[in-house]
């Protein structure tokens, strides 16, 4: 997903009541490897790395994706739209869904 469709992403997860969505910027003030997303849905955090293609979470990524988990978030690595609206438990687009993995803090 490129970061237009980031953005579409973002305005659409907006939209759905009880979700509040956020890009996180790749910057100096972020931690290395900070997940793409922060999702609130209905009192829960998701933390979404956003990748396209074959692309994989780099290990200081997926390290990160494993300390939000550990600290109770729901974590997720999506190639797709539907795959980030599908962990949230938004209805799915009309699109297919593609390979996803997601990891829960909780029990």
């Amino acid at each position: 997903m490129k970061n237009a469709a980031i953005g579409a992403l973002v305005r659409d997860l907006n939209k759905i009541p009880g979700v509040k969505a956020l890009k996180l910027p790749g910057s100096a003030t972020l931690e290395s490897g900070t997940p793409d997303l922060l999702i609130v849905a209905h009192g829960h955090p998701f933390l979404i790395e956003i990748k396209h293609g074959r692309d994989k979470p780099t290990p200081i990524q997926q390290c990160r994706l494993d300390e939000w988990a550990a600290a109770g978030a729901t974590t997720a690595v999506c190639w797709s739209r539907a795959d980030a609206m599908a962990i949230i438990g938004a209805p799915p687009p009309s699109a297919p869904r593609t390979t996803l993995r997601a990891r829960s803090g909780r029990a």
